[in-house]
């Protein structure tokens, strides 16, 4: 099969250097695509043998892809940006950690990370870079991904309702993997990788609200409304405090001051009848089936104890941490201190971190942190520059929202959880920061590089 999917991929790229320019960034942008897709739903869960699968094969023809194209002059290498830098600065950090620490930790766990979710990423990243900014690339990725949250949103619902005729793949219903089951966790076998796409596709659909005609908000509608089930479904809280502030963002950008007026008055009431009616149900309540309710609600109580262990293991090694994905290797010391109230932080010795930034500053230092920190809130200003900008166009406007969707998911669902070490989450916002540099390069052609 292997074998058979690089000679595909030889053959697309030679068929590519004989075609018109007019063709080949359209077919590139349904190579990234693909890939995401295949990645999503036939990853390396699906299949794989030893360290490769399905998508990671087609990484690496869409990466030879847009090489050939390079060496034929088809496609031209964007002007660096500030970002740009960034990006391949904090890669290139946590490549430099894995030199100086124990990259061998665990069977070669920090290496093989550090390949398949920052290295692949990467060069995903520089693909979209050099083509993001065709409009046909940019249409290609938003059906991609409107459908892919179709997808996975009728999965969840069917995952959380134990519809499991409908689930598929069957690879899902596992009960040999009953970590999160019951919930819908999707083909990533995690909910909020699974929520952190749908947001990602929600924002795909929204955006096509405002230029739609009356069956097609229509349409729009009955998606968001599944998007909105689907989200729900995951049973993550952290999902749902990332899609209600987005949905209602842009409903408040696009309605008139009438509805805005509407919303100020009833939004408080709704909070307040909300808390009353299942604010006790918040932090305890059935999700994983193999999980109780009260083993839900000491998941909630134990995280800042894990920030009092991150705190204490930064004080330590504030500058570049103790090694990129070693936090278990270095973490057992520091749990044999209590804290107010007599809680032993040994209470929480078989958890890795449950947030992004804290698990960075731990692994990689301050130094790291402020790298990461260094891409993703230029990343997010550029976004919302392009969006809340009017004298843009409207297609140019919804690339902003969408990257910006697509960082404040994976930004809200970092706080309380580690979403870099899951599967997809850096491809995707590697990919839609790479998007977005590609649009900011062609709009701002005059920015300083």
């Amino acid at each position: 099969m292997i074998p058979s999917l690089l000679l595909l991929f030889a053959t697309a790229i030679a068929v590519s250097t004989r075609t018109t320019v007019a063709v080949k960034v359209p077919h590139i942008g349904w190579g990234l695509a693909v890939t995401m897709l295949c990645g999503c739903v036939f990853g390396y869960e699906f299949f794989h043998k030893s360290a490769v699968s399905i998508d990671r094969v087609l990484v690496g023809g869409v990466v030879l892809w847009l090489f050939g194209l390079l060496l034929t002059q088809q496609v031209r290498l964007p002007a660096l940006q500030w970002l740009d830098i960034f990006v391949v600065a904090f890669v290139g950090l946590i490549g430099l950690s894995l030199l100086v620490t124990d990259w061998r930790y665990d069977e070669n766990k920090p290496l093989i990370i550090y390949i398949f979710y920052y290295l692949v990423p990467l060069a995903f990243y520089f693909v979209v870079r050099c083509v993001g900014h065709d409009r046909r690339t940019w249409k290609i990725l938003q059906w991609s991904f409107v459908g892919l949250g179709a997808y996975l949103a009728f999965t969840g619902f069917c995952e959380a309702c134990d519809l499991t005729g409908f689930v598929f793949p069957k690879y899902i219903l596992d009960p040999a993997r009953s970590e999160f089951l019951g919930r819908g966790r999707g083909p990533f076998l995690n909910p909020i990788a699974n929520g952190v796409f749908q947001i990602l596709a929600l924002a795909c659909g929204m955006v096509m609200w405002k230029n739609a005609s009356r069956r097609g908000r229509v349409l729009v509608v009955g998606f968001v409304l599944l998007m909105l089930v689907g989200i729900w479904a995951t049973l993550t809280r952290s999902n749902w405090m990332a899609a209600a502030p987005l949905v209602g963002m842009y409903v408040w950008r696009y309605s008139n001051w009438q509805f805005r007026g509407l919303c100020i008055l009833a939004i408080p009431f709704v909070l307040i009848l909300g808390y009353v009616t299942f604010g006790d149900k918040i932090n305890a309540f059935k999700r994983d089936k193999t999980v109780s309710v009260e083993d839900m609600s000491e998941s909630a109580e134990l995280r800042p104890f894990l920030a009092v262990v991150a705190k204490k293991m930064v004080a330590d090694r504030p500058l570049l941490g103790f090694g990129f994905t070693q936090y278990s290797k270095h973490a057992r010391p520091y749990h044999f201190n209590a804290v107010e109230g007599d809680q032993p932080l040994q209470r929480v010795m078989k958890y890795v971190q449950h947030n992004t930034f804290l698990a960075y500053a731990v692994e990689l230092g301050l130094v790291g942190l402020g790298s990461f920190l260094l891409v993703v809130v230029p990343a997010t200003w550029y976004s919302l520059r392009l969006w809340l900008n009017p004298t843009l166009p409207d297609e140019i406007q919804n690339v902003g929202f969408v990257v910006f969707a697509a960082i404040f998911g994976f930004v809200v669902n970092g706080l309380f959880h580690d979403v870099a070490i899951i599967v997809m989450t850096n491809m995707m916002l590697y990919l839609m920061i790479g998007l977005l540099m590609a649009v900011q390069g062609h709009v701002y052609s005059s920015a300083p590089r």
